[in-house]
């Protein structure tokens, strides 16, 4: 989903501005720059955009107007994904699929990241963290607009239905495969306990 027309779309300019025609939303937003002491807040990002339909994490665009100023050093660059991984799982599960890359353009450098929806949502933290406890175990956080906030009623509902339904296909595909084969061909294996 780090398609280089894609972030060039989100980074266009307002017609005659130096301003980006893109705002924050429920898939996107914007930081100044990145900063090691952020990766929590960066694991969060994650989580809130895995928990609703995945977005965009852009570093090096300034607030207020949106002025892609690019990033002024190279702390992006140098962070190994490992790290960030580290960081995510130790906050969140189940895991979060994301994605970074470096961007240029206008020749400037940006840092993007992506962060695919959940597959197996509702995606939750799992212990305390940041400097402020922006991170509470135990909570659901979601992108609504161009906030993280913690999930409503509503969109709980949602990802607990879709995971039930899922669930429930799951055992109809797998009745249906030993339908298929009959259930004198079938057989049971616990993986968990051999």
């Amino acid at each position: 989903m780090l398609s280089s027309a894609h972030i060039d779309r989100l980074l266009t300019l307002q017609t005659g501005k130096l301003y980006l025609k893109a705002r924050e939303s429920g898939t996107l937003e914007f930081k100044q720059q990145f900063q090691r002491a952020g990766l929590v807040e960066m694991a969060k990002a994650l989580a809130a955009f895995a928990n609703n339909e995945g977005g965009y994490l852009i570093y090096g665009v300034k607030d207020s107007p949106r002025e892609p100023i690019g990033m002024s050093n190279d702390k992006f660059d140098s962070l190994d994904d490992a790290e960030i991984t580290q960081v995510v799982d130790q906050h969140f599960a189940p895991s979060i699929k994301w994605e970074r890359v470096t961007h240029e353009w206008d020749g400037k450098r940006f840092g993007v990241m992506y962060a695919h929806p959940g597959v197996d949502r509702p995606i939750i933290a799992i212990q305390n963290g940041g400097h402020n406890q922006e991170i509470r175990m135990g909570e659901i956080y979601y992108r609504y607009g161009a906030r993280i906030t913690r999930i409503g009623y509503a969109e709980l509902r949602a990802l607990i239905d879709e995971k039930v339904t899922r669930e429930r296909e799951a055992w109809v595909r797998l009745f249906e495969r030993i339908g298929r084969i009959g259930p004198e061909n079938a057989a049971v294996l616990d993986t968990v306990e051999g």
